[in-house]
């Protein structure tokens, strides 16, 4: 994950690069998979993937490159380029061309304010096989130069090789003083070679010049206008597409060869696929109850779930939501049904069709003595490689003591406030015995924790530690403390 970034100045922004005009040697073969490079910001040559002449073959997969912004005279998306060659090397029979192989990519509503291509741009001499991808909605703002060389989709050079199968082009804006705006999508130029072959949806092929092949045209119908955050249904992790709606002309339309799977992890069919990096998908609800006991709750680990107030959702088709439960004083966990069984502190539930899942508790006998909580330390605190870090020390002062709830715990991290779960032992403990609360922090905000650095602040806004005293609830309450956290 690249995000966030930003840069200034001539060359700056960059995410991935690599440039063999700089004297950087060229390498055999480069992969860049599973990658997703968001929101990030560049001056001047700001492109977020920049391959200047770096390999021989160059395989990009399972990539997102989204909502990026480049400053003038460069790309938003990918730049694809043999270092140092001029066009007039091109017909050099011992010159090797740079491959570049792309599949299942999503470049989408990157910008740029002043240049001649947006999302991909091939130059002289490179090779390109762009499969079942999807470049949409990028825009470049202009004002621009006056040659209308440019389109913010697709551009390939003069003396180069582009071939697009299964792929959507499309929705890209391109503001020019001479370029008229159906030349977004693609732009041709002259002794460059663009090839369409099996099938592909281009927006519009004014452009596209001596382009071969009949690609679908028009509005592919997408069911959102900007990138959607989404997990990928085998690994887990989060990436950038853009989803088709149910009655987009895109739905079935891929022929020839394509990936068993899609951008999303999810299995694409054996004929009639769709075209773009991911299959349509539906969306399912899934649905939390509660029963038995009252004073439970039911949180997921992605937080779009706290049930209490919220719950039930909608997810993409196949996608696993991890649910735990919430107990106040005198509550216990007793298990789960629906969808999920047992008793285990966690439950995974994969939303491939509405599910429902119910939460049971019951009543706990708790402690009967009384407890002293203080911070657990000062100064700057190691966060383990599972994202916890000790925030609090709970000691049993008198008679049996047993942490029932800590709540109102939240992160504050670079201004955001994002919810955390505290991990405290539920057994009981006699005096003298203490007891740490540890606080684990979201996967998405210790990312953004460790974006540019590895450390930063966490403010603890407040949280409360509360034992079941013979029946009298006793809370000790901090706000507003401040933990310098460093990666161990």
């Amino acid at each position: 994950l690249f995000e966030e970034n930003s840069a200034y100045g001539s060359g700056g922004g960059s995410v991935i690069d690599w440039d063999a005009s700089n004297g950087n040697e060229s390498l055999g073969e480069i992969e860049i998979l599973d990658t997703v490079v968001d929101s990030n910001t560049g001056g001047e040559g700001g492109t977020p993937i920049n391959l200047d002449g770096a390999a021989a073959n160059t395989v990009i997969s399972n990539v997102s490159v989204t909502n990026n912004v480049a400053g003038d005279n460069e790309e938003a998306g990918i730049l694809l380029s043999n270092a140092g060659i001029t066009p007039t090397d091109c017909t050099d029979p011992a010159l090797v061309r740079s491959q570049y192989d792309l599949s299942n990519v999503t470049v989408a509503g990157n910008a740029v304010a002043e240049a001649r291509e947006g999302a991909i741009r091939l130059e002289e001499c490179g090779s390109l096989d762009l499969d079942s991808s999807t470049i949409a909605l990028n825009a470049i703002a202009g004002p621009n130069d006056d040659s209308g060389q440019g389109s913010a989709g697709l551009r390939v050079d003069s003396n180069s090789v582009a071939t697009v199968r299964n792929t959507i082009i499309a929705m890209n804006s391109y503001s020019s003083n001479t370029t008229p705006s159906n030349q977004s999508d693609c732009y041709l130029a002259p002794g460059g070679q663009l090839t369409f072959e099996d099938e592909n949806l281009v927006g519009s092929l004014t452009g596209c010049g001596a382009a071969t092949g009949t690609p679908l045209t028009g509005n592919p119908g997408f069911a959102e206008l900007d990138p959607v955050e989404v997990q990928n249904i085998q690994t887990g992790d989060d990436t950038f597409i853009v989803p088709l709606a149910a009655n987009s002309q895109a739905r079935g339309g891929a022929l020839g060869d394509w990936a068993d799977t899609d951008q999303r992890g999810a299995n694409r069919p054996g004929t009639a696929a769709d075209l773009g990096a991911v299959q349509y998908y539906e969306s399912y609800t899934l649905t939390v109850q509660k029963a038995g006991a009252e004073g439970g709750e039911v949180v997921s680990d992605r937080g779009d779930i706290d049930c209490g107030e919220i719950c039930e959702d909608t997810y993409p088709d196949g996608e696993t939501v991890t649910l735990r439960p919430l107990v106040s004083p005198g509550v216990a966990f007793t298990g789960w049904s629906g969808a999920c069984t047992g008793s285990a502190v966690t439950c995974e539930v994969t939303v491939d069709e509405a599910r429902t899942v119910t939460a049971n508790f019951g009543e706990s006998g708790g402690g009967n003595g009384t407890v002293k909580v203080v911070p657990a330390a000062k100064g700057v605190i190691k966060v383990s490689r599972n994202r916890t870090f000790a925030v609090a020390r709970v000691t049993c002062e008198v008679g049996t003591c047993q942490v029932s709830r800590v709540s109102g715990l939240s992160l504050g991290i670079r201004g955001k406030r994002f919810k955390a779960r505290a991990i405290f032992p539920k057994s009981a403990f006699t005096a003298g015995q203490t007891r740490k609360v540890k606080v684990q922090i979201p996967k998405r905000a210790y990312k953004r924790l460790l974006r540019n650095r590895k450390s930063g602040t966490v403010r603890l806004a407040s949280f409360s530690v509360a034992n079941d005293s013979a029946g009298q609830v006793r809370m000790k309450v901090y706000r507003n403390f401040e933990f310098k956290l460093r990666r161990k």
